[in-house]
């Protein structure tokens, strides 16, 4: 189910990859890169998540991924204002 609505809600992306990396000229195998990272290890995760949960309870792998959000978007955030310096 994780995997249906990855593709569905990534598909719309897709189609706007020629000009969004012309906008901010950047290569298309890098901005690719980032979405395939993504599926990646949500999938990797969803394979080991009962037994995440099991072993660390739900609430302490809701702040964890809490935490992990907030710091993909700062590291994100600062990449993409490092890469336009150069």
């Amino acid at each position: 189910m994780i995997m249906i609505s990855l593709g569905f809600c990534s598909s719309t992306k897709i189609l706007y990859i020629a000009p969004v990396t012309s906008a901010l000229d950047i290569r298309r195998g890098a901005f690719s890169l980032n979405y395939s990272f993504r599926f990646v290890t949500t999938a990797v995760v969803n394979v080991f998540f009962g037994f995440l949960v099991s072993r660390y309870g739900m609430k302490k792998l809701i702040m964890t991924v809490f935490l992990s959000l907030i710091t993909y978007r700062l590291v994100y955030f600062f990449a993409s204002v490092n890469s336009r310096k150069f």
